[in-house]
């Protein structure tokens, strides 16, 4: 009767560490899989950014802009030599 009484209380805690054992592993990878989904949702975001970093460095988009704000390319090209100095010393 002690046997069994003692074979049956092992068995019931393998039981229990069964199923413990399997909630914690199930847990795992339910949390797995999300961090997953988000990995890949950032993924996607950060190649998003990337790509409308990129466009506005583009020179035809730079160009759009300025004109946009009022800037123009200059008609004439000006060029000023050096400025004399500002004091001379007397000779």
């Amino acid at each position: 009767m002690k046997k069994n009484q003692v074979l049956t209380g092992v068995c019931a805690v393998l039981i229990v560490l069964t199923v413990i054992v399997t909630v914690s592993s199930a847990t795992t990878g339910v949390e797995m899989s999300r961090l997953e989904k988000e990995e890949l949702a950032l993924t996607n975001e950060r190649r998003n950014l990337q790509e409308a970093f990129v466009k506005t460095l583009s020179t035809h988009d730079l160009d759009a802009k300025s004109s946009g704000l009022g800037f123009t390319k200059p008609a004439d090209i000006v060029y000023i030599s050096g400025l004399p100095p500002v004091a001379n010393l007397p000779q």
